[in-house]
């Protein structure tokens, strides 16, 4: 959001099924867009976007 480009927002749930690991708290990210003008190109965009920070945080 700094960014002024995403609306993108994480918020915490806990693993309760052990989906993912038993006692886990997740921390996914939200994509909030109201724009009816969203295009294929945008969603495009921002999964680019999130993927890139994905790698950098892996580093």
């Amino acid at each position: 959001m700094d960014e002024g480009r995403w609306h993108l927002h994480q918020f915490t749930l806990p693993d309760d099924l052990g989906h993912i690991r038993h006692g886990a708290v997740l921390a996914p990210l939200r994509f909030m867009s109201i724009n009816p003008r969203i295009t294929t190109t945008h969603m495009r965009d921002v999964l680019d976007y999130v993927t890139r920070l994905g790698q950098e945080a892996s580093r």
